[in-house]
């Protein structure tokens, strides 16, 4: 629902002209003023016009680059983590497919459901909580992998491990940068990122920046 949301907002920045801001698209008014912004319908918006594109068309092509870009920002990750490129690897690959903690609570509701002495099949209980979970019961995206279905979900994980990858090579103006475009781009992920990275400082300045090493 919310990519066509944002394929509206950009329709409406594509509408009489290019403009970077669009109306409420639930104000009626046809003279609504335009006071909204947002990176996703933006970079949406901006092929749309140049190309003359339905701005939900340009999803096709926007999906692949975003999610080459996400799997750079991930290596990058991985790489100011890890020293080796044999442990790099495996921990891009973890990242990149592993089930998260949907993967966790599906095998722990179905040991729950062996030990109440349950009939149904371990593989099976779990199964269904693993759908279940993956099906937005609750947890958003659990699986890296998952957010190549939604192109604006691989711009706000770009965004994210590039930002914590800058910060901990030592690009602070990156990361910061980083942090604008997430606030940009996400109402709660944006925050989310400055915790995570002001966190980070924390820590370097009561334990150290030395004594952080790469694994």
């Amino acid at each position: 629902m919310d990519q066509f949301y944002y394929a509206a907002n950009a329709r409406a920045m594509v509408r009489d002209g290019f403009h970077l801001t669009y109306a409420n698209p639930y104000d009626p008014r046809p003279d609504a003023p335009r006071i909204y912004s947002h990176l996703f319908s933006l970079i949406v918006a901006a092929p749309a016009a140049i190309a003359h594109l339905e701005p939900l068309h340009t999803y096709f092509f926007l999906r692949p680059i975003l999610g080459v870009i996400l799997a750079l920002a991930i290596w990058n990750f991985a790489g100011a983590i890890f020293e080796g490129t044999q442990a790099r690897r495996r921990v891009f690959l973890l990242l990149m497919c592993a089930g998260g903690m949907s993967i966790y609570a599906a095998g722990f509701q179905g040991l729950a459901s062996l030990i109440r002495g349950g009939s149904a099949d371990f593989l099976e209980v779990a199964g269904r909580s693993y759908v279940r979970l993956e099906e937005f019961n609750g947890d958003w995206l659990c699986n890296i992998a998952r957010n190549y279905l939604y192109t604006p979900e691989l711009l706000y994980h770009a965004i994210w491990f590039a930002g914590l990858a800058c910060y901990l090579r030592g690009r602070l103006n990156w990361s910061a940068a980083a942090v604008a475009l997430e606030l940009y781009a996400h109402p709660f992920t944006g925050p989310a990122l400055a915790l995570v990275l002001g966190a980070l400082a924390l820590c370097d300045i009561a334990l150290g920046q030395e004594r952080r090493r790469k694994v």
